[in-house]
């Protein structure tokens, strides 16, 4: 398994910051940069705002992370991806996560 975590993904968590005018905003901020084995399951063509969308969702495999969950997002080959879902196995050595390509900027 190991040798197969041959992509580089980027993990990060939306925060809420200070705007300088008394206010927030919420803007991604880095959390984490891992090796993981990124695999296409499904593509789809889809209707969206009177266009053409393409969505394909991808299984991402890591390390175990206890700190990673789906309020997080994904950054992968300069595209960011919603978390759908977070499995890790039974023994806590590998996680496997769902994710979709991020079409609303991956607030959620």
């Amino acid at each position: 398994m190991i040798g197969s975590l041959r992509h580089r993904v980027k993990f990060q968590q939306l925060q809420k910051l200070p705007d300088g005018q008394g206010g927030f905003t919420h803007s991604w901020v880095d959390y984490a940069t891992v090796w993981a084995r990124v695999k296409a399951v499904t593509g789809k063509e889809t209707i969206e705002a009177d266009r053409l969308v393409s969505i394909a969702d991808f299984k991402v495999t890591i390390r175990y992370r206890s700190d990673v969950d789906d309020t997080m997002r994904v950054v992968w080959n300069s595209k960011n991806y919603q978390i759908l879902s977070v499995q890790p196995d039974e023994k806590e050595k590998y996680m496997t996560l769902l994710i979709r390509e991020a079409h609303d900027g991956g607030i959620h």
